[in-house]
């Protein structure tokens, strides 16, 4: 007798010639099953290799094209979910049981801490291990490489140096089970500092969710950047601590930084060269630039010329409208206007120049910090003496500052370079 892909073994075959007649309620094409011969029946077809212990429905559905019973369905629930091979080999398909219990709401930074490894990472720098530290109230960090997991003393000396030292010591510390937060030194630390100990619970990570989940953001980041020279992750790792604490937090409102600084550092260096004479007569905003896309609803990114070496991604208070200036030449809906083309001279091209800001002298060479006409002062440079074409744009120069071309001196091109400050 064959049913579905299985076979039956042989002691099931006699079942139709003992079988009695089927009782009402059977359905044509059934065979009815003596309730002696039902606990083996579905042992068959649960624990075959041909079926390969299937879940309730899927063995309910093998018996139910061939045999009937009254209350099959709860004879079959009932066996599937005794059986104990289908316990200790399949994962659950239901929701976890138990909710997460919060932790206690710290009333200061770096006044709780949750604090974790993250091992086996390619050598760098003779690192293979990352320790985290993480500020439960304002969710910094401190990401500190090593060249393996500690003792319980390293550990100690390490939370000492690099933390304790500088947000003073904390009331509890949250870690896991590992060998260097249960050992006798460890707690005898934590005692002589007054300090509570929390372990999380056994093969629970949730209950670290926080050092977790910083940890998943700084594997993150490090694999972004070193993916294709993963020996340099060692390299990253300060930056990676500082972009984790200038984020913003949606539990805080606030990035790390805020919360325990009072303000919010840097973000990144901006390096667009304005070259102007003079810093605090610089223009505030320079542009316009083309919106690409909204990424969200305060942050936008932004077309910007080759030449401009920082990310395209500004936040809107960085930002202001660009409107079109009227006038008796520009009427509304014209556009922006277009950079001017270049002249056309029998020995090549040429650009018209609108002034001349500075001088100065590189080598045996004369420079001139040209300011072009149709461009914006962004797009200032310096220029060689026997490109500029115009001497009276020379004399002009020299006229109004009152210094003859052969007194200019060297300086610094980073005091011509004005306008490289920083963006926050």
């Amino acid at each position: 007798m064959f049913v579905s892909p299985i076979t039956w073994s042989e002691e099931t075959l006699p079942l139709a010639s003992t079988s009695t007649n089927n009782p009402p309620g059977c359905p044509p094409g059934s065979q009815y099953i003596p309730r002696a011969r039902r606990t083996a029946l579905i042992h068959s077809a649960h624990t075959s290799l041909g079926t390969g212990h299937p879940g309730i429905h899927k063995t309910l559905s093998l018996l139910k094209e061939r045999f009937w019973w009254p209350n099959m369905t709860a004879d079959v629930r009932r066996y599937v979910q005794g059986c104990e091979g289908c316990a200790m080999s399949k994962d659950p398909r239901h929701l976890p049981a138990g909710k997460l219990l919060p932790l206690p709401v710290p009333s200061r930074p770096w006044s709780h801490l949750g604090v974790d490894f993250v091992t086996d990472l390619p050598t760098s720098r003779d690192h293979t291990c990352i320790f985290v530290v993480v500020d439960r109230f304002s969710k910094a960090c401190r990401l500190l490489p090593l060249k393996g997991p500690p003792t319980a003393l390293e550990t100690a000396e390490l939370l000492f140096n690099h933390v304790f030292r500088y947000f003073s010591i904390p009331k509890d510390i949250f870690w896991d089970r590992g060998p260097q937060f249960i050992s006798r030194v460890w707690r005898a630390f934590l005692t002589c500092l007054g300090v509570a100990a929390s372990l999380s619970s056994g093969y629970h990570p949730q209950t670290n969710r926080q050092t977790e989940r910083k940890i998943q953001e700084i594997s993150r980041y490090l694999r972004t950047f070193c993916h294709s020279h993963q020996n340099s992750w060692s390299q990253y790792l300060g930056w990676a601590e500082y972009a984790q604490n200038s984020l913003h937090q949606p539990s805080t409102g606030l990035t790390p930084f805020q919360c325990v600084l009072g303000y919010q550092p840097p973000l990144f260096p901006w390096d667009i060269r304005l070259r102007l004479p003079c810093r605090k007569l610089s223009p505030r905003f320079i542009g316009p630039f083309p919106i690409l896309k909204q990424i969200n609803p305060v942050t936008y990114k932004l077309q910007l010329p080759p030449g401009y070496r920082i990310h395209p991604t500004f936040h809107v208070s960085l930002l202001k409208p660009h409107y079109l200036s009227v006038s008796p030449s520009t009427e509304p809906g014209d556009g922006a206007a277009e950079p001017p083309l270049p002249l056309l001279l029998d020995d090549g091209t040429a650009y018209k120049v609108k002034e001349i800001l500075d001088a100065r002298r590189r080598g045996s060479r004369l420079e001139y910090l040209v300011d072009w006409e149709g461009y914006g002062p962004e797009e200032c440079s310096w220029v060689a003496r026997d490109d500029i074409l115009d001497p009276k744009l020379l004399e002009a120069f020299h006229t109004a500052e009152g210094v003859d071309r052969h007194d200019v001196g060297v300086r610094d091109s980073q005091e011509q370079a004005v306008g490289r400050g920083v963006m926050s």
